[in-house]
């Protein structure tokens, strides 16, 4: 024993007089080292997955932008973006319509980036009607002295997740302006609240667009996510396949979710803009009320017994008296289609802000949330009231002041929100007008009263006239929307598409591009050979024109068009294709 007590006595001695053994100092010490192990194990482990997944071909780094195989001086959005969100299995049939800019913004450039869904990029007709197409018609007339470049960036479907997420990849090209159409889309588009193509809740969807580049986000994707068979795509159109919940109730806690997505988002991306320092000039959202009845309701009034009630069948004609007793008994229900059939009544009768009021509640009403509600445009109102760098284009207003008694119809919509040309021609005159009345523009017009003639105000009239879409666009874009209106929602099972025949050779094209026959190039040269074979002019310089647009890389068409413009003596429209044309190799 005593040998023992010398042996440890003479051991602790040898131990270091500042250290003690169990200290909470050493302790704390020796906790942390294992939990800074037991932490780094699993990222490294993370980390070498990540890279093998990367190896193996996971991962989704696709830029927004990107170059034009044609022409390397050129940039375009790049068709397949979607890859960017979605694995191949689930990957929806939308693409992103090829248009071209500069890959160096010139020194005179003005460049405009337009963002938003089907809509702004310009569903059924393509890029000559969209908000893109017709504005940069507008304002190359408008700053002669400028290369004007107004890039679309808009495709059918997405929303303010997929805007926000394109901001950054928007903000390296250096816009000088953004211009945005959207609020559509919060519920029924790609990752809406109740979309079929959505990675779930509001958390889960952020989360989601936090991480997707990530090559272990994808593999699981992939790997987890539900396959979509081809010929379901091929054979039903997108609208059939992205409701997922059909039953959004107005102000449900999944309706109240879309506003917030929407307004949560749309402040994000708008505070990206101004921290960039670039001018945004957002537009509110309009829709057919006057001529698309709800899709669904949650409830349904007999209509033919509460009409009975009062004396009459549905088709009599209703006095102002009785239609206010039936207003008591119609507005207490929450049956989108009662109010529907209430407003045609009222508006019938010549009472038209009754009749607004009541078709604006028929689409409160409806429960299957293809247009968007009015709280959209609300909050679109509140947030360009409340930032500095933002401007509000009132689109709605401008349509509903075309409109009979203000309620929007097909007047000018095709469908429930898809405008017509003439709809779509307000709507680019909306943001023109806006964007002419801003200071971005404002100097140049200083400048053009001391005599320099830099801007040339573009008239109504004459932008009307030199709309850059034909008649062939015009047909095929008439032949989407009876295809459209062939399937659900607009008719429960899908109807066989019965089209007007072709009137003349120019709509027999539309007809044969509808029918991917011909390629939309294919379809625009044959249409300028046919209005060359006529002795068009106006439509000969239209067609080369938008060949030329569409084909900056092209020499020889972008000769052309800066020819037929010179000898209408439109010589500074004529010195923007000369100047393309040189760029791309052509001899003068």
């Amino acid at each position: 024993m005593a040998n023992k007590r010398s042996s440890n006595s003479d051991l602790a001695k040898t131990k270091p007089a500042n250290v003690k053994m169990g200290s909470p100092k050493h302790n704390r010490a020796r906790w942390f080292a294992m939990w800074f192990i037991a932490v780094l194990i699993p990222v490294v482990m993370l980390g070498l997955l990540e890279i093998g997944l990367r190896l193996a071909g996971f991962g989704k780094a696709m830029p927004l932008f990107i170059e034009n195989p044609a022409h390397s001086d050129y940039l375009l959005p790049r068709p397949d973006i979607l890859q960017r969100y979605f694995n191949p299995q689930q990957l929806p049939p939308l693409r992103m319509e090829a248009n071209f800019f500069l890959k160096q913004k010139p020194a005179d450039g003005f460049r405009v980036v337009v963002q938003g869904g089907s809509t702004a990029a310009g569903f059924p007709y393509g890029l000559g009607a969209s908000i893109a197409g017709m504005l940069d018609q507008r304002l190359r007339q408008t700053l002669p002295n400028r290369t004007v470049e107004v890039v679309n960036t808009s495709m059918s479907a997405i929303n303010s997740y997929m805007l926000l997420d394109m901001a950054d990849d928007i903000i390296a090209q250096q816009p000088d302006a953004i211009v945005i159409y959207a609020g559509h889309n919060e519920y029924l588009g790609l990752f809406g609240v109740g979309s079929s193509f959505s990675v779930g809740g509001r958390f889960i969807t952020k989360a989601y667009f936090a991480l997707y580049r990530l090559a272990l986000v994808d593999a699981l994707s992939q790997l987890l996510m539900p396959s979509k068979p081809a010929a379901e795509f091929s054979s039903r159109t997108f609208m059939s396949q992205v409701a997922g919940d059909k039953q959004i109730r107005l102000n449900s806690s999944r309706y109240e979710q879309g506003i917030k997505q929407f307004r949560d988002n749309m402040l994000a991306l708008l505070d990206k803009y101004q921290r960039a320092n670039i001018p945004v000039f957002i537009s509110t959202v309009a829709s057919n009320i006057a001529d698309q009845k709800p899709f669904a309701s949650t409830s349904s009034l007999n209509l033919e017994t509460l009409t009975e009630q009062f004396g009459g069948s549905q088709r009599q004609s209703w006095d102002k008296q009785t239609l206010a007793k039936l207003k008591n008994t119609i507005t207490e229900s929450d049956d989108a289609s009662a109010h529907f059939w209430l407003a045609q009544q009222y508006q019938n009768v010549g009472e038209f802000k009754q009749a607004k009021q009541l078709f604006i509640q028929a689409k409160e009403l409806d429960v299957l949330r293809f247009r968007a509600p009015e709280a959209i445009n609300k909050t679109i109102r509140q947030l360009a009231n409340s930032m500095d760098n933002v401007k509000l284009v009132d689109s709605y207003a401008a349509m509903s002041k075309r409109s009979r008694g203000g309620i929007i119809g097909s007047n000018l919509m095709l469908e429930h929100l898809h405008p017509n040309v003439t709809g779509y021609f307000l709507i680019a005159d909306a943001f023109y007008r806006t964007l002419m009345a801003s200071p971005l523009v404002q100097d140049e017009q200083t400048a053009s009263h001391s005599g320099n003639p830099n801007v040339r105000m573009n008239s109504i009239e004459d932008a009307w006239k030199h709309r850059p879409i034909i008649a062939s666009e015009e047909y095929f874009g008439y032949a989407q929307i009876q295809t459209l209106l062939a399937d659900y929602p607009f008719s429960a099972t899908p109807q066989k598409v019965a089209l007007t025949s072709p009137q003349d050779p120019i709509q027999k094209l539309g007809y044969r591009y509808f029918r991917s026959e011909i390629d939309w190039v294919t379809m625009m040269r044959q249409a300028r050979d046919i209005y060359l074979s006529q002795n068009y002019a106006a439509m000969i310089l239209k067609t080369t024109q938008l060949l030329a647009d569409a084909l900056p890389h092209d020499g020889l068409v972008n000769m052309q068009c800066a020819e037929l413009l010179t000898a209408q003596k439109r010589h500074a429209e004529a010195r923007y294709y000369q100047q393309r044309a040189k760029r791309a190799g052509a001899a003068f």
